[in-house]
């Protein structure tokens, strides 16, 4: 009896600490969505399918059908290839390897004097590393030590590898494709036919070669003595991507997929208007087809049925630019387009404006209003569809609404609109530096921050004061009654108690931030790698809130409700309830 209660006892003093733990220690967790993103490799291994993106290396192993981050944040991954257990990832921090299904990766670059990777392949017990710039290295040791082996190779700038029996071919920018029967002791160009020098793929089928090139698609039988030109069909001639399936050959273009049953005399379209256009990468597994795209994630097929269907859940790689709150939904600015969220339900859906870059939101009545790299768009607030707006070619980094005026940010000045953007104006005069990085109003003062430092307006923009810290980029500005908060791009928080006469730092220096919350006395600011941080005394002492966010590089904010949500760089949405926040000690 007294062990059972000493039992009780020490089970329910766990029960309590585990409570307290996690008030005190309170996570960041991911969202739903956006789901999508850059995809840029491939690699099978088992029932595992491995998906190399702008952010990291992502795993499934149910088809595609769901996949998790595996590893290698904040790394562009342009390669991936699997020998035996081991999985090797080429990035442009070098080759990393994991021996556990990207659990844990380990970073191999001893003998690389370029450690750009973008191509890799085995061959024998041999693992050949292509750079953009450096070459090829090849080790014979599973990636322990690389050897420079670029003898005959007199363009060094690799994109892709492929194999013939013993032979190894490296396609080139600028060079056309080269060949090794040596493991890479001697090259030997071998482009006669090939009308383009610029070979972004290659792939191998029995005895025959193929070259995806800016020109077309290219094959040869004869390991490159005489390549022929295979375009019969294909309506775009930029080959990103190239893949082989049984008879088949696909290829992956900058306006869509195409399929070949007869060794490319004859081409045909493979996927559909609803798929994004531009390919980057193409996996086969079994009958499965696999597309990864430059900003929409991955598309999978049947190779024997007739639709593609995405296969982007889980597949979290998109960098969050804004956030807006527009009625009880949260709108979320990505590279890849706009998302929604409802009721603060964390599930986010609908990509609007799919193939911009979207850097700032706003709402304005009963509308929507988006900046993006390419200008403006807008959109009624029950719609679902954007109009183009105005400011073409004009990167909007900020957008401001003050009454039935609408202020846009931009490398040039700033821009106003009493129209909703049917015309627009510049404004310019008293900066001086036009290049507006952020904008914010401030009782009726509308602030500009710029390449070099603040500017104030008390006259809808026609004209502007200098507010202060010349020969610094303002990111971000907040302000709460008494005070007024800057953020830099590279300089950290500045501060100021007299409306902008003098400013101070006003926490960690050297931070990269990119956007501020004031709420009374409490200050909270997101930065590049170094994640979110939390002033409960208007910026005198700090602390990082990032326990459960696994991309320090958090690019926005915003509070909706009882939650506050991150975004980040390349790794999608994140949230955490506000109150346990706050209440960190």
């Amino acid at each position: 009896m007294v062990k059972r209660s000493i039992f009780f006892r020490l089970f329910f003093i766990l029960f309590i600490l585990i409570i307290k733990n996690n008030v005190i220690y309170p996570q960041w967790t991911q969202t739903e969505g956006p789901f999508g993103g850059y995809v840029y490799s491939f690699a099978f291994s088992g029932s595992n399918i491995f998906a190399g993106t702008h952010d990291g290396v992502y795993l499934s192993t149910n088809n595609g059908n769901k996949w998790k981050y595996s590893g290698l944040i904040n790394n562009v991954i342009r390669a991936l290839a699997v020998n035996g257990k081991n999985i090797f990832a080429g990035t442009s921090a070098g080759v990393f390897i994991s021996a556990n299904n990207g659990k844990k990766w380990a970073q191999f670059n001893e003998g690389l004097s370029n450690k750009d990777i973008r191509a890799l392949a085995f061959s024998g017990n041999n693992v050949f590393a292509g750079t953009s710039g450096g070459g090829v290295f090849v080790s014979s040791n599973n990636g322990k030590k690389w050897t420079e082996m670029n003898s005959g190779l007199n363009n060094p700038v690799i994109r892709s590898f492929a194999l013939t029996g013993k032979n190894v071919f490296t396609g080139t920018i600028g060079g056309g494709v080269y060949l090794t029967a040596d493991n890479g002791r001697s090259w030997k160009q071998m482009n006669s036919g090939l009308m383009s020098r610029n070979v972004f793929a290659l792939a191998s089928r029995e005895e025959y070669l193929i070259a995806g090139t800016d020109d077309g698609v290219f094959i040869t039988s004869d390991n490159g003595v005489k390549w022929e030109k295979i375009n019969n069909g294909i309506t775009d001639k930029n080959i990103f991507a190239l893949a082989v399936s049984g008879p088949d050959i696909i290829a992956g273009t900058g306006s869509g997929v195409f399929i070949s049953h007869n060794n490319g005399r004859m081409w045909e379209r493979l996927d559909s208007e609803q798929m994004s256009s531009n390919f980057s990468a193409l996996g086969v597994k079994d009958n499965n087809i696999y597309a990864g795209t430059n900003g929409h994630g991955i598309y999978a097929k049947d190779k024997n049925l007739l639709n593609w269907h995405q296969a982007s859940t889980g597949l979290s790689n998109s960098y969050i630019r804004s956030f807006v709150i527009s009625d009880s939904d949260l709108v979320a600015g990505t590279d890849i387009g706009i998302y929604f969220a409802g009721n603060n339900s964390g599930k986010f859906n609908f990509p609007g404006i799919g193939t911009e870059h979207v850097g700032s939101l706003a709402v304005k009545g009963i509308y929507k209003c988006a900046g993006t790299w390419n200008g403006f768009y807008l959109s009624e607030t029950n719609d679902t569809s954007w109009v183009f707006s105005g400011l073409r070619k004009r990167n909007i980094r900020s957008l401001l609404v003050k009454g039935a005026l609408l202020f846009a940010a931009a490398e040039d000045g700033v821009y106003r609109t009493s129209n909703n953007g049917s015309d627009w104006k510049l404004s310019t005069h008293g900066f001086t530096n036009t290049n507006v990085i952020s904008l914010e109003l401030k009782n009726s003062d509308i602030l500009a921050g710029t390449g070099s430092g603040i500017f104030k307006s008390a006259n809808n923009g026609e004209t502007w004061s200098y507010l202060g810290l010349a020969n610094k980029q303002i990111s971000a500005i907040a302000f709460n009654e008494d005070d007024l908060y800057a953020g830099t791009l590279g300089e950290g928080l500045y501060k100021s108690t007299d409306n902008g006469k003098t400013w101070n730092t006003a926490g960690p220096a050297g931070l990269n931030i990119q956007s501020i919350i004031v709420k009374d006395d409490i200050v909270i600011f997101s930065s590049l790698l170094g994640g979110v941080y939390l002033s409960k005394d208007k910026g005198l002492n700090w602390i990082q809130v990032n326990t459960g966010l696994i991309d320090l590089n958090a690019t926005s904010l915003i509070i909706k409700g009882d939650w506050i949500y991150a975004g980040t760089y390349g790794c999608g949405i994140w949230r955490r309830p506000l109150n346990d926040l706050l209440h960190i000690m």
